[in-house]
């Protein structure tokens, strides 16, 4: 990873625990709507939801508070879309496969 991105993600990875919030603490934390948070899911901006059921996706903390801090920090998109691409990678490789949002 980049060391521009090193602030950003410094005492957030790795995490001491994984946990996990659902859309409308997403919302709550972002103060994105849930059109926008796909929105940016779809333009590679935020990070996709892990599947926790056949109807339920839940995001990781540590991911959401990750691209937060980037936006406070003013990453253009291309730098967003780069800290989310790394931050996907990171995963344990069962989850990627679970969502229909990752490539």
């Amino acid at each position: 990873m980049s060391k521009k991105f090193t602030a950003i993600v410094e005492g957030i990875f790795p995490p001491a625990d994984y946990t996990l919030s659902r859309r409308r603490n997403v919302e709550k934390d972002t103060g994105l709507s849930t059109s926008g948070i796909y929105r940016q899911i779809a333009d590679g901006t935020f990070p996709a939801p892990v599947l926790l059921g056949a109807r339920a996706v839940a995001w990781v903390d540590h991911e959401v508070a990750a691209r937060n801090r980037a936006v406070i920090a003013g990453l253009d998109r291309d730098q967003l879309r780069e800290l989310v691409a790394w931050m996907i990678a990171q995963r344990d490789p069962s989850c990627k496969k679970q969502s229909n949002y990752i490539n």
